[in-house]
């Protein structure tokens, strides 16, 4: 089960060696953050375009250890708390391993790929040189497991509307952005992150293994392609995607969703979407959990103010009348249930003389 909710403070040096992830992957971020500062430590780790064709394999794994920037830094021990908290206990070490190493190595070489085409096409040397390092493609694919389960839910307030899982990938591209620009980040870190997100979207979304025998990937429909821009992008990137979909379909790159009728039982029909499991149920009912929770909530500070209600005569009757005539009630039933005593008669009377003249002011009330 993923958290209910995620968490936005920073993680403590405590917290930072929790569990044996977060312990050996702060370690791993700090000590090579350190020995990054070196030079020449940083030029035999990192991967460069000109070494790709080099066999220089260990360069696919170190360079992600390799971070300079201090912000990035931040980051990615507090992606690797959230993933330690949030993802890891739900996938098990080894599928997020699995999940991170192929974000990591393959957005990494792309971009790498990318930029050997780019001098071999047009001979651009500025690219052909650029260090890539550090692990925000990682970062990124964080962000999309945790809208992939948990769209729904709300990290914070802001003044212009809620902050939702589900924005959480494309605030990584907005932010790292406008800090490439303003030349706090470097500016490779930006094409990190968009591969990271890609890579990482296709994996969750045709390729990531399940238990119980249920199909590969998430077809569902809050993780399309299309969710992974702003709303007002989505319908263009909807139709984008949808005619990208149907040239992989044709050229047998990726299946076609089929939806499959199980008719075990004649009296009964019942229709699996390949997208329709465990963790869709799940996602369900932690989002009837947390509306079932708000409702009780805006209940309890309702019951705190003084409301009006109507009797059956039509005459408004204050919260502290209604509260005061329950407990006369109360008291009265009490009383009946004791054993009967004559020299309580008086008292019942008396009371029950109260409750008639607060429900109905404006009637006599006659002893007997």
């Amino acid at each position: 089960m993923f958290a209910s909710r995620l968490s936005l403070k920073v993680p403590s040096v405590l917290e930072l060696f929790s569990n044996r992830l977060m312990k050996v992957g702060s370690i791993c971020l700090i000590v090579g953050s350190a020995l990054s500062l070196i030079t020449p430590i940083y030029n035999f780790f990192v991967l460069t375009s000109s070494r790709l064709f080099a066999f220089d394999i260990w360069r696919l794994f170190t360079h992600a250890f390799c971070e300079r920037n201090p912000i990035l830094l931040i980051w990615s021990l507090w992606c690797l708390y959230q993933s330690s908290s949030v993802i890891e206990p739900t996938w098990g070490i080894s599928e997020f391993l699995r999940y991170i190493i192929i974000v990591q190595v393959l957005s990494s070489l792309f971009i790498a790929f990318g930029f050997f085409l780019s001098y071999t096409l047009w001979t651009a040397y500025a690219f052909f040189f650029v260090k890539i390092s550090g692990c925000p493609s990682v970062c990124a694919a964080v962000f999309v497991a945790i809208k992939q389960y948990l769209p729904d839910s709300v990290i914070c307030a802001a003044p212009f509307g809620r902050i939702k899982s589900t924005h959480l990938p494309a605030l990584a591209v907005l932010f790292s952005t406008t800090f490439a620009i303003c030349g706090i980040v470097r500016a490779i870190s930006v094409l990190q992150i968009l591969f990271g997100i890609q890579v990482a979207w296709v994996y969750l979304r045709f390729f990531q293994a399940h238990d119980d025998g249920e199909p590969r990937g998430d077809s569902s429909d809050h993780f399309t392609w299309a969710t992974l821009f702003p709303s007002k992008l989505q319908p263009l990137a909807a139709v984008l995607s949808s005619f990208i979909f149907d040239i992989l379909v044709r050229l047998k790159l990726c299946r076609p969703i089929v939806r499959h009728i199980d008719m075990e039982d004649l009296n009964s029909v019942s229709i699996v979407l390949p997208g329709l499991s465990s963790k869709d149920t799940e996602r369900r009912r932690q989002k009837a959990l947390r509306d079932l929770t708000e409702r009780l909530s805006r209940l309890q500070q309702a019951e705190g103010t003084n409301w009006l209600s109507m009797d059956d005569d039509g005459v408004p009757q204050t919260s502290s009348t209604v509260t005061s005539e329950t407990s006369v009630h109360t008291a009265t039933e009490e009383m009946k249930s004791e054993p009967h005593d004559p020299t309580n008669e008086s008292e019942e009377v008396s009371v029950q003389k109260n409750v008639d003249v607060e429900k109905n002011p404006d009637r006599t009330v006659l002893e007997v």
